[in-house]
């Protein structure tokens, strides 16, 4: 399991996000080897200043380690709902942020199948029915999301996370 984190990031590695992709790139292999090692909180930890500030290939491959459980902060609560939030938060950010069209698929099939759960389809009519569009800006699905209550904003979101991390 631990190998496939490493091929997830390898992968989403590949696509090119200009100069963001050297700060990304500096501490990748930290953090896979943190992961490979078990050390799955430390690797959040060492990742976390780029995801919060939106750096576009850290926020994909840390959300794609935290969907699939690979990664995630420490003494965050690990019940089904809160990884569910995590998860659906940090991939409409990686949407919002994106500029790979591929590499949406994957969240925007995950995405789908979350608002079409009974757990958000009360309030995700409207976000769902942007994603679902043939042309989604994903700037104005996650506008939508907030509006519904789904998301906080970043800020909020990044906030609740800071004391995760106790020595940044």
């Amino acid at each position: 399991m631990k190998n496939l984190i490493a091929s997830s990031l390898i992968f989403f590695s590949a696509f090119s996000y200009g100069g963001e992709k050297e700060k990304w790139r500096d501490i990748q292999d930290s953090v896979l080897s943190q992961v490979n090692n078990g050390n799955t909180q430390q690797a959040w930890c060492t990742a976390w200043p780029l995801v919060k500030s939106k750096d576009p290939e850290a926020l994909a491959d840390i959300t794609a380690g935290v969907m699939n459980s690979f990664i995630y902060p420490h003494n965050y609560p690990e019940d089904k709902f809160s990884h569910l939030r995590l998860s659906f938060v940090l991939s409409f950010q990686v949407l919002a942020e994106s500029k790979e069209s591929n590499l949406d698929l994957i969240y925007v099939d995950f995405l789908r199948h979350v608002l079409n759960s009974e757990l958000f389809k009360s309030d995700a009519m409207q976000t769902r029915s942007c994603l679902n569009d043939s042309k989604p800006s994903y700037s104005d699905c996650l506008d939508m999301a907030r509006e519904a209550r789904l998301l906080p904003s970043w800020g909020q979101f990044t906030s609740s996370l800071d004391g995760y991390c106790p020595s940044l």
